[in-house]
């Protein structure tokens, strides 16, 4: 398909030619010629729309003036410059070591940690805790390690017919202290970037755009859901007037042309996974660093049934509400694309 843009373009450009030469009263019948060609390209380009529409929006193509055939830009330039001579100058795709850096922590929560379960409640209340302390240092390592622009906390902000679980095994809920970010991650936060934000959801994935919740619009009237939560699977709290979160971090600058997301929390196989594979279906860079990820099931994998040789296995991925695994979650996010790094960026090869 990208031999069919080429061929689309140069019959443009053969067009604009041909329009010249009749121009200059060379031919008799340019203006057929034009016609013929741009007819034919634009045929073309619709083929390529319909099959790659990536490739289209990879690429710009600049008219300087009506008597000049268009322009290729090199893939990730939002617009050309407008200019009034024959040739159009467009700008260099943004390097990648220029990106913008995020630091997405995904529900490094207080409930899912298994030592504030056991001061706090003298039991396990959350029944996804475990022992935060590794993945909890390694993610101040992370933070310490890099310049962010921009830390991300997200929140499970729930509920109690959202938890699933008996009163006594309740977690997360709105507005208690087991739903907030650990104070050591906040803390490493705050010494680094003011630039932060906290992110609510209600189902695995953070990026997702869910409306109604499904839960929610099976059990109303009959559950009791207090009248300021909204019946959807993301801002939870509110904070955004229900913006989408990829709409949240467009609206602070930070878009899949211009940032690279790092992703790091619990658990693995499941909020991590699916955010993971969403935040790349909207077109971001994802780094994934594997130090500072809790969780992840060892066991038999209740997830969905994924083929990644299927098209749009991501898709069905990261709407599967489930625990795929551990290794097999890091296998998808691989295939996906992310990248999984073992060491802090400062020490991994090529990172540095």
């Amino acid at each position: 398909m990208a031999r069919s843009l080429v061929l689309a373009l140069a019959l443009l450009a053969s067009a604009f030619a041909a329009e010249e030469v009749c121009a200059e009263g060379q031919c008799a019948d340019g203006a057929e010629e034009a016609a013929l060609l741009q007819s034919t390209a634009t045929q073309k380009l619709t083929e390529v729309k319909a099959h790659s529409p990536s490739l289209l929006s990879e690429t710009t193509y600049c008219n300087p003036n009506e008597h000049s055939p268009p322009q290729m830009c090199p893939p990730g330039n939002v617009e050309c410059p407008q200019c009034g001579s024959d040739r159009c100058e467009c700008p260099s795709p943004p390097d990648a070591q220029n990106l913008s850096e995020v630091l997405l922590i995904i529900d490094m929560q207080n409930d899912y940690d298994l030592s504030y379960n056991m001061e706090t409640y003298g039991r396990k209340k959350n029944p996804w805790a475990n022992e935060l302390l590794s993945a909890s240092q390694h993610i101040r390592n992370l933070i310490d390690d890099v310049d962010w622009d921009m830390i991300v906390f997200t929140q499970d902000w729930l509920i109690p017919v959202l938890t699933d679980q008996p009163p006594e095994h309740e977690f997360c809920l709105a507005d208690t202290p087991g739903a907030s970010p650990l104070s050591e991650l906040l803390d490493a936060a705050d010494r680094k970037t003011s630039n932060q934000l906290r992110y609510t959801k209600n189902v695995d994935d953070a990026f997702n755009t869910i409306s109604p919740n499904p839960v929610l619009a099976k059990c109303e009237p009959g559950c009791s859901v207090p009248e300021d939560y909204p019946n959807r699977c993301y801002d939870s709290n509110n904070t955004y007037n229900g913006t989408f979160l990829v709409d949240v971090l467009k609206g602070r600058g930070y878009t899949p042309s211009n940032t690279k997301i790092t992703i790091v929390g619990t658990e693995a196989d499941m909020c991590v996974l699916t955010s993971t594979l969403h935040a790349m279906q909207y077109g971001f860079k994802v780094d994934v660093y594997e130090p500072g990820l809790n969780g992840g099931w060892d066991g038999p994998s209740d997830w969905c049934d994924i083929d990644v040789s299927s098209p749009g296995w991501e898709e069905k991925a990261f709407e599967c509400q489930g625990a795929a695994g551990r290794k097999e979650a890091l296998g998808y996010m691989e295939a996906a694309g992310a990248r999984v790094l073992w060491q802090l960026p400062s020490v991994s090869p090529g990172l540095a």
